[in-house]
């Protein structure tokens, strides 16, 4: 997701890509906030704040979605204060070292940015200059931690628990990647409609609106070729041909 300084991730790309809009459009006023969370054995962790750990979903709204009681919203003007409100969350983000991977993430991580646009026009009467139209967007970068075998990870303890609830949490996404997939093929006409079992996971409650809401969405699966790690290869491309079937609207 951050990939390096020569060869830059999605992260920094979205970020290069928000910022070059925003330099082409001087007219529209653009404010950006950011924030950034993990969910780590089922909790919600506020990644920009210490001691901010196990905070509560309060409500959910229609457009912002999830809401988190105390979570963090910084206004930032340049990349350059983006990159470092990443670089700090990543400090904060939870890690441990396996017998496959020397780094590996042990949550899940969203990396929300908030993007208000006010477009500016001139009162004819007064001739002062008033708002016009107002959008609101968000922006959520997810960081998926990858499924686990403790065969494969040599995981134990503190670091085998953490891995049964980042398996946990990734069948309840595939159980809401179905049902999407079921109620697009099904319609709402003249049926029953499909329930979509949001709930069963602070993950897909928090990505609730992301993956069926009023949204474009962008699912990249990452896989390897090793034969070792076939069976994890075909589920996941499985997995990635069932979210191409999901039609939000």
């Amino acid at each position: 997701m951050r990939g390096s300084e020569t060869d830059q991730g999605t992260m920094f790309l979205c970020i290069r890509d928000v910022f070059g809009w925003k330099e082409a459009h001087p007219e529209c006023d653009t404010t950006l906030k950011v924030s950034y969370l993990e969910v780590y054995n089922e909790e919600i962790n506020d990644l920009l704040q210490e001691g901010a750990v196990n905070l509560r979903i309060m409500s959910e709204d229609p457009v912002k979605g999830a809401i988190i009681e105390r979570m963090t919203e910084e206004e930032v003007q340049t990349p350059k204060e983006l990159h470092e409100v990443l670089r700090r969350g990543e400090h904060n983000r939870s890690y441990a070292s396996t017998a496959m991977n020397a780094e590996s993430s042990r949550s899940h991580t969203i990396y929300r940015l908030v993007i208000e646009v006010n477009t500016k026009d001139t009162d004819e009467l007064t001739g002062e200059t008033i708002i016009a139209s107002q959008r609101l967007s968000y922006l959520n970068l997810v960081d998926l931690a990858g499924s686990e075998r403790q065969k494969s990870t040599g995981a134990s303890g503190k670091t085998l628990k953490e891995g049964a609830n980042i398996n946990k949490s990734l069948l309840a996404l595939g159980a809401v990647i179905n049902k999407l997939v079921e109620a697009s093929n099904k319609g709402t006409k003249g049926g029953k409609q499909v329930f979509i079992p949001y709930r069963d996971s602070k993950l897909t409650r928090i990505l609730k609106q992301s993956l069926g809401g009023n949204t474009f969405t962008s699912i990249l699966c990452t896989l390897t070729g090793a034969g070792m790690h076939r069976e994890e290869t075909i589920s996941t491309l499985k997995f990635g041909q069932l979210c191409k079937s999901i039609k939000n609207r």
